[in-house]
C-alpha cells in the first residue's frame, strides 16, 4: 500500500517529494521500532579466537557481563576452538565489538537479536 501512495506522490509531486517521503517513513519506523522495543534491547554475541579467555575475562570485567565458554572443532581445518558466548545490550556493542579487536581483531564474531530474555541471570553487576 505504502509503494502506491510512494508512486503516486513522485507523479504528483515530483522524485525529489517521494525520495524525501521514502526517508522521512524509515526514520519514523525506525523510531517506532526502538520505542516499542526499548533502548535496552539485547543481542547475543558469539566470539571465536584463539584467545576467547582474555576476551571472556574482558567482558566480565570491562562490562559486567557473565559469559559462557564452549569448545568446537572446525569442519575444514579440524582445529580445536574456544568460543566465548555472552548477552549485551544493544548500547554495549560498541565497547564490545573495541575489546574484541584490542585482544584479536582477526576473531570470528556473531551477533544476533535477541527477541526474549529471562532477566534473572542478565541483571548487570554495575560495571562500566
Amino acid at each position: 500500500m505504502n509503494l502506491i501512495i510512494f508512486l503516486t506522490a513522485s507523479l504528483v509531486f515530483g522524485l525529489n517529494s517521494a525520495f524525501y517521503s521514502i526517508i522521512s517513513y524509515l526514520i519514523a519506523a525506525r523510531m517506532m521500532d526502538t520505542v516499542i522495543a526499548g533502548l535496552n534491547e539485547s543481542k547475543s554475541v558469539v566470539i571465536i579466537s584463539d584467545k576467547a579467555d582474555m576476551i571472556g575475562q574482558a567482558l566480565v570485567q570491562r562490562l559486567g557481563r557473565s559469559v559462557t565458554y564452549f569448545e568446537g572443532t572446525g569442519r575444514y581445518s579440524g582445529d580445536k576452538r574456544k568460543a566465548v558466548y555472552s548477552v549485551i545490550t544493544r548500547l554495549e556493542e560498541v565497547k564490545l565489538k573495541k575489546i574484541i579487536r584490542h585482544f584479536d581483531p582477526d576473531a570470528f564474531v556473531a551477533l544476533a537479536n535477541v527477541s526474549e530474555l529471562n532477566r534473572g541471570q542478565f541483571i548487570k553487576k554495575g560495571k562500566h
